[in-house]
């Protein structure tokens, strides 16, 4: 807050905000380029953006310069978050599926609660620094992520999806066969191949595609309940009080930058 001229109103709502502008970016490609480039290759793309990002932030000279770098670290951070999970389940054994797709899904808060320590640790720091090695150490695991990527296999449907058909059933005989082209994974085979025959005859974005959703009471009725999940799980409350933690305290008489960051840790 001091190193740039304690925002204020807008501009620090905005940076709070900034992240998720950049997620919403991608939420309109990801979709298009984990299918087009596949689900290691996004990963790859978002884990340098938050790598380039994170060493923006923490050298930048202005306020609008770390907002532009939280910016686009939100919308590397998204398109990884659409190649991860899919690739996690899609080469996942079936026994272990859903064990490894929950580990996925709850991994964030080991992050989480990473950062808001290791700032606490640096806080003491009596320069930059303090705020500066924890906006650095963003590069830790997404520089793991982007060598390590390449060491897994891709996903299965992803190559039969491409016309590599011979190549997913390698993968697959090799980490869900044990070497052997048993039933298991014969089974995987015809269902990849099978679901990717009825993804052609899916709803399409277009007149006909929106007409088909929208021509129903029972379609429009789900589509309400999606909406209204959507939105009020974001009104709840929880990301009003990560993004302006420092504020709210403020108005409760928890003026201590000290206070503030052992809060947030605990």
């Amino acid at each position: 807050m001091d190193y740039f001229g304690n925002p204020q109103g807008a501009r620090l709502g905005f940076y709070g905000a900034s992240a998720s502008v950049g997620g919403i970016v991608a939420t309109f490609t990801s979709g298009y380029l984990v299918d087009k480039l596949g689900r290691r290759a996004l990963c790859a793309i978002g884990s340098a953006i938050v790598i380039s990002m994170a060493v923006m932030q923490t050298f930048a000279t202005s306020f609008p310069m770390f907002i532009a770098g939280k910016m686009i670290l939100g919308f590397g951070a998204n398109i990884q978050q659409v190649g991860g999970p899919v690739l996690v389940v899609e080469l996942a054994h079936p026994k272990s599926r859903e064990a490894l797709s929950s580990l996925y899904n709850t991994s964030i808060y080991i992050g989480l609660i990473a950062g808001a320590w290791i700032t606490v640790g640096t806080f003491s720091i009596d320069s930059n620094w303090s705020w500066k090695i924890p906006c650095i150490l963003q590069v830790v695991l997404p520089g793991y992520q982007f060598f390590m990527i390449w060491l897994c296999p891709e996903s299965p449907r992803w190559l039969a999806a491409k016309g590599r058909t011979d190549e997913a059933r390698q993968i697959l005989i090799k980490y869900h066969g044990d070497g052997v082209y048993n039933e298991l994974v014969q089974m995987e085979m015809q269902e990849i191949l099978a679901s990717l025959e009825s993804d052609k005859t899916q709803i399409k974005f277009n007149k006909d595609g929106l007409k088909s959703i929208l021509g129903s009471r029972g379609n429009l009725h789900r589509l309400f309940i999606s909406f209204v999940t959507a939105v009020a799980s974001q009104c709840a409350g929880s990301g009003l009080i990560s993004s302006y933690l420092p504020a709210v305290l403020d108005q409760i008489v928890f003026e201590s930058s000290a206070d503030k960051t052992l809060i947030n840790g605990t």
